[in-house]
């Protein structure tokens, strides 16, 4: 059966928008305002599990080519980062982002708007997509191969 790459890309770009909510929930909720940092980052990184080990455990199991399983994780790890970025980035620009209101491009601007404005999405959209696409990339590669290798059938490399 051939991978359903569109598919794939989808759950990625659904959860991108849909970890927003996510990450914007746990800094709100009272429950992680007492954890210890790690735990919730810990929680932040089972979430992204959600996404990928329904895709890759489907593409390991239907797909022939050891390389499926890989490539649909990049492939939803890397949709999932750039439509949070992207999703995140909208937000900016409708003034939707906490302590970023001002730069709404709908508002009254003030001299040096759009100089400020470009300063700040490229230092929160651009390099953090940068950051963080390489660690979805890399990441759903591996957790992709991994899910290959744990559900291979005996005899198979």
């Amino acid at each position: 059966m051939k991978p359903r790459w569109w598919l794939f890309a989808l759950v990625g770009l659904e959860f991108g928008v849909l970890d927003w909510y996510i990450v914007q929930w746990t800094a709100s909720s009272s429950l992680f305002s007492v954890l210890p940092g790690i735990w919730v980052s810990g929680f932040n990184a089972l979430v992204w599990l959600i996404p990928i080990l329904p895709v890759v455990s489907h593409t390991a199991k239907r797909a022939t080519a050891w390389h499926s399983a890989p490539l649909a994780g990049m492939l939803t790890w890397g949709c999932a980062v750039v439509s949070y970025y992207l999703f995140y980035a909208l937000r900016l620009a409708l003034g939707q982002v906490v302590g970023w209101e001002h730069l709404n491009i709908f508002a009254g601007k003030e001299n040096g708007f759009w100089q400020i404005f470009g300063q700040v999405f490229k230092r929160l959209i651009l390099v953090q997509t940068l950051e963080w696409l390489w660690v979805g990339l890399l990441g759903g590669f591996l957790i992709g191969l991994l899910v290959r290798w744990l559900r291979r059938s005996p005899g198979q490399a």
